[in-house]
């Protein structure tokens, strides 16, 4: 904003995982250089930069702080247009641990690595655990299973079940789950962010 008004604007808050360039209003010197040295800026959201986190982590083993993945978050978002060989600088690793997780498990949910499965199931014995042994056959690991029997709007005698589960890495995992359960006579949908 600032940039583009020619002139240093305060905000009243800002709100982001990528807290070490997250300020109000942006220091005279850094203005003055980024006036004169920079061609473009770009605009990276936080669910962009979890999906960077988690790229760099995977791809080159390193733990990337949000403002330190911005960089490459502008690069796999395609907000920044090149050819030939670029540099993506990250910097810093002050990342809190919950936060880490956090954003690692927005990131595979994002990617549908990790996924949520809801469905109903008649409320008797051995229905949950046909269910289950049934994921376990397709290489689906359960994560959390949450029950809901209490809500009017379910018929007596079933039960909401959802799972979040982290789907096997072959192409079309979560399709092939959802047709397994369906042949079985359950009919579940997967939620996707």
């Amino acid at each position: 904003m600032s940039l583009k008004s020619g002139r240093i604007i305060t905000i009243e808050k800002v709100d982001t995982i990528a807290d070490g360039i997250a300020v109000k209003r942006i220091g005279d010197l850094t203005f003055k250089l980024m006036s004169e040295l920079l061609d473009d800026i770009v605009l990276v959201n936080d669910l962009e930069i979890a999906k960077a986190i988690l790229t760099i982590a995977e791809s080159v083993k390193v733990i990337a702080e949000g403002a330190g993945a911005a960089s490459v978050a502008a690069l796999i978002s395609d907000k920044v247009k090149v050819s030939g060989n670029v540099v993506a600088i990250v910097s810093g690793g002050n990342i809190d641990m919950n936060m880490l997780f956090r954003v690692i498990s927005k990131a595979l949910a994002l990617e549908g690595r990790i996924v949520k499965i809801t469905g109903l199931l008649p409320d008797r014995p051995g229905m949950l655990g046909k269910v289950t042994s049934t994921l376990g056959e397709l290489g689906v690991n359960v994560l959390d299973v949450f029950h809901e029997r209490y809500d009017p709007t379910i018929t007596p005698g079933y039960a909401e079940v959802s799972f979040i589960v982290e789907l096997p890495p072959e192409e079309g995992a979560a399709n092939k789950v959802i047709n397994r359960l369906r042949e079985l006579g359950f009919n579940f949908s997967i939620e996707r962010p």
